[in-house]
C-alpha cells in the first residue's frame, strides 16, 4: 500500500466512525425492545418474521410509520393482500387518471358502505370532483364494477373487514 492508499483508508474510517457515532446519538436515552418479533413484507413478496436481541423504539416506530413493519403476522398478511389488491384494481383501471380540472367527468371508485354492525358491503360510487389520495379510480362504472366482482371473496374480505 502506498501513501496516498493508506490515506484514503484513513479518511473511509473516519468517515465510518462518524456515521456510528450518528446513529448513536440518534438512539442515545431510547428503550430498546428486547427479543419482541415483528413482521415485515419482505422483498420476495413474502412475510418475513424477524427478532432482534434489541432494537430502539425509535428505530421500531420509523419502520412502523412508513407502514412496513407489524407487531403481528395477522396484521402483515392483511397489508400484503391489501397491497395486492390495490395492483389489481389499479390495472383493472387501465391507466385511468381522473381530470380534477373537470367536474363534468365522473371518477368511479370502489367503496364500503355500512348498514349494520356486522355488515359493510363494497359497491361502486362516483365523484366529480372529491380526491382521495389513495383511492383508485376508474373510467366508468361498468370498469368499477368488473374489477369489483373479478376480486375473490378473501380480497373482497380485505377491502371490507366486517365488524370494522
Amino acid at each position: 500500500m502506498n501513501t496516498e492508499e493508506i490515506k484514503k483508508s484513513i479518511e473511509d474510517a473516519r468517515k465510518h466512525i462518524e456515521r456510528a457515532q450518528e446513529q448513536l446519538k440518534a438512539i442515545e436515552g431510547d428503550d430498546l425492545l428486547i427479543n419482541q418479533p415483528w413482521w415485515l413484507i419482505a422483498g420476495n413478496g413474502g412475510i418475513s418474521r424477524n427478532v432482534y436481541r434489541g432494537v430502539a423504539k425509535k428505530i421500531w416506530e420509523n419502520y412502523k410509520s412508513v407502514g412496513n413493519a407489524f407487531t403481528s403476522k395477522e396484521d402483515a398478511e392483511r397489508e400484503l393482500l391489501l397491497r395486492k389488491v390495490n395492483v389489481k384494481l389499479k390495472k383493472a383501471a387501465g391507466g385511468f387518471k381522473p381530470n380534477w380540472r373537470n367536474t363534468n367527468e365522473g371518477k368511479y371508485f370502489v367503496c364500503c358502505g355500512s348498514n349494520t354492525q356486522d355488515y359493510c358491503g363494497l359497491y361502486v360510487n362516483y365523484t366529480l370532483s372529491l380526491y382521495q389520495n389513495s383511492q383508485v379510480y376508474f373510467a366508468s362504472h361498468k370498469k368499477a364494477s368488473d374489477a369489483l366482482l373479478a376480486l375473490t371473496p378473501e380480497e373482497q374480505a380485505v377491502l371490507a373487514p366486517k365488524g370494522e
